[in-house]
This record gives structure tokens, sequence and C-alpha cells, in this order.
């Protein structure tokens, strides 16, 4: 067989989960970034050939491997077959999925505002029907109830919000947003949005307004420069994740809707990079010097800014289950513990103790899955020591998928 464009196969960031078709099991799989859900269905067979595109193994380990699990040769040509299949579906880090990220940069870098990604796909399009939908959230079996007018309460300084989608964790956001529809105006909302997607920086800020169905949010561009000024690593290198990241939009549309007849405001939306190499070298992140010198030219920014602000960290909590590589689904009765687990981590969180935060992490090399470590751990380095207290802690659970994703409101108060 003649040299391959894939000798060395690697696999995207991918999720997967069991369907049924026909009677029998199959695997849906589909890129974690992707902006319209299109899932690719396999067969098991396939998806193990897929789990051992990782990198370093040959074509010709692949087909080792296959034969030594399943007990039948399967050909070079059919592998490299199927991964042509998968890279035309943008599946594969490969020189066709470079060549069209570099594409979808460069439109993105042309636009003038981030567009509204998830508009009628996540949320209605209409600000009507939208304003009616988080409405009800209020009101839902497990929402903080009506909002009372009246008297403001004192502005919080940080708060908690999910970043799940609106469907499975509206009430939940409705407790976090609660809490700013009673509370003075705001001048400045700096959001610490999980980054899904890999990113070259710790840290990446968008300089482009936030679109929304309730209108434009924008940023505050002199904010952004003061908090760059204090850095030695370019905050916009990663901006593009911004375009295809959910985690901050979300917050920007409740922003906006509470906002609507209030006075303006600002954004600073900052999208957090994972912890997860730094708790692979058994590294604490205050001694990385991305994160360290983020925390203070941060910190030092809301000292400079002048301005009523506060911090808003958009993350979930434990992802647990088939679809997030677990080898067994995840029963019902698995799902107190890792409620349990959850609250331990928020108890940190409320003492804004950020040492015990990332050390109960760490002692399970984050087995459970939790994805907001990073914006959690700027959070209450930069507001500490204010405190917090939990509003509201919930998860969704798929029994059909044997997974889980839990999810909290917090509000955060000065001492």
């Amino acid at each position: 067989m003649s040299e391959s464009k894939y000798d060395l196969p690697r696999l995207r960031p991918i999720e997967a989960f069991p369907v049924s078709m026909d009677g029998q099991q199959m695997y849906a799989i589909r890129d974690q970034r992707s902006e319209d859900n299109e899932v690719t269905v396999v067969s098991p067979e396939f998806l193990f050939i897929l789990t051992l595109c990782n990198g370093q193994n040959t074509l010709r380990d692949i087909q080792y491997l296959f034969t030594k699990q399943y007990g039948s040769i399967i050909g070079l040509d059919q592998i490299e077959e199927l991964l042509e299949q998968i890279d035309q579906r943008l599946l594969l880090d490969s020189i066709h999925y470079a060549q069209h990220l570099e594409r979808q940069k460069q439109a993105y870098r042309e636009l003038a505002v981030r567009p509204a990604m998830f508009q009628g796909k996540s949320y209605p399009e209409h600000p009507e029907e939208l304003a009616e939908l988080l409405d009800s959230f209020f009101n839902m079996p497990g929402g903080p109830g009506q909002v009372q007018d009246g008297r403001r309460q004192a502005a919080p300084v940080g708060l908690v919000a999910p970043h799940i989608d609106f469907q499975r964790g509206g009430p939940c956001f409705a407790h976090t947003y609660k809490i700013l529809a009673e509370a003075e105006d705001i001048e400045l909302f700096v959001v610490l949005g999980t980054d899904h997607d890999e990113s070259t920086n710790r840290y990446s800020v968008s300089m482009k307004n936030y679109d929304t169905p309730f209108g434009v949010a924008e940023v505050d561009r002199d904010f952004i420069t003061h908090l760059q000024s204090g850095l030695d690593f370019d905050l916009g290198q990663d901006e593009y994740n911004h375009k295809r990241e959910h985690s901050i939009e979300f917050q920007t549309i409740f922003l906006k809707y509470l906002y609507l007849h209030r006075p303006a405001f600002t954004i600073v939306p900052i999208l957090c990079g994972s912890f997860l190499e730094i708790m692979a070298r058994a590294e604490k992140p205050e001694d990385n010097c991305q994160v360290s010198s983020f925390i203070r030219a941060l910190s030092d920014a809301l000292l400079s800014a002048g301005k009523r602000t506060c911090l808003i960290a958009a993350v979930d909590f434990s992802h647990v289950g088939l679809q997030f590589g677990a080898a067994r689904p995840l029963a019902e009765n698995q799902l107190d513990p890792i409620m349990q687990e959850d609250l331990k981590l928020i108890n940190a969180l409320s003492a804004c103790d950020r040492t015990q935060f990332y050390d109960l992490l760490f002692r399970t090399k984050n087995q459970n899955n939790v994805c907001g470590v990073s914006p959690l751990y700027t959070l209450i380095s930069v507001i500490a020591p204010a405190r917090g207290t939990l509003l509201h802690h919930d998860y969704w659970y798929d029994q059909s998928a044997g997974s889980m994703v839990s999810f909290a409101s917090m509000v955060f108060a000065s001492r």
C-alpha cells in the first residue's frame, strides 16, 4: 500500500452516544464544537477504530488492534476509506480540517459583531417568544419564583450560572438572574465562560460586541485594553473560539433581557481554557505564569475601572456517563454521590478557598469531568474574600443515554 495521508490519524474531540437502528446497537458521533449538531451514525466496530485514532497509531497499528479485538482482518484500504468519510465530516485533525478552520476564522475576523450563533437553535429567535420562555423559568418547578419589584438589593460581586441549554437548566439560570433583577444597577459584567475548544492560551477575550435577539451587548474595549497591558500573552489569539462557544452567549441573553428598561451596561467576554495540562503535571494553577498574571491583571483592571462590576462564571459541574467517555451507563442510584461531590466543591467556592477547591479536584483527577474548573478558580481568586451562597443545585439525567450533567446557581457578596 502506498503512503497514506492518514498515516497517523488523530480524531478531533467528539461526543459519542448509543442509538438503535433497525434493532441494532449503533453509535451517533458529532463534533463537540459543531454549530449544527449534525451526527454521523457508525457501527461499534467503526467506533472502535476511531478510538484508536490518537495521532500515535499507524494504519497498520489500527489494523492489528482491530484484529486482536474482533478476531477478523480488516484491510488497510477499508480503514482508509472509513477515515476519508470521517475526514469529509470534519471530524479528523487533518489538512482538510485545518483549511476549513482557517476559512472560518477569516470569515469571523471580518465580522463587526459576534452573531447570536444559537438563536433559533437553543432558544427562540424572536424577542417576544424568547422573553416568554425566560419568564417561564422563574415559576417552573425548581424555579425561584417571580421577580419582586421595589427596593433594589446590594449588587453582588460575583455569580455562578449554568451554561447547559435553557431547556434543561432554565430554572437554575433563573435563580442566578433573579438576584440581578432585584439588585442595584451594574455597569460592567465580566463574564468568565468555559472554553470547550482547544486554545493556545489559558484565556481569550473578544473585542466584538455580542448580538442577541434583545439587541447588542456592547464590549468595554477600554477595560480590555487595560487588561491586555498587564499581560505578556495575546488575549486575542484565540478569539475565534468565541464564535462557537455558547457559555457566554447564554449569559448575554439573560443580561440583555433583564436590562431592557434599565441603564446600559457593558461586558467583558472572557473564555477560560482548560486546566487539564496543569493537573496532569501535578502543578497548581497559581504557579502557572499565564493564570497568575491574568488574575493579577484582571484584579488591577477592576480596581481601575471605577464602575460597579459583577463577575459571572458561566459553568456546569459534573459530566458523567456514556456521553462523556464512561465505559458503562450511569444508573439513577449513582446520581446522589456525584451531587455530594459537587457540594464539597461548592462549599470551597462559597469560602473563596481556591486551594481547597483545586485540591478536591486534583485528588480524583477530576473524575467527574467538572468542566468549569478554570472560570470558577479565576472567579474566586479575583473576588476573594467574598462569601458565596448556594441558590440552587440540580442535574439533567438521561436514562437512555446513561449520562448526567449537574449545574448550580450561586451568589457572592462582599464581606
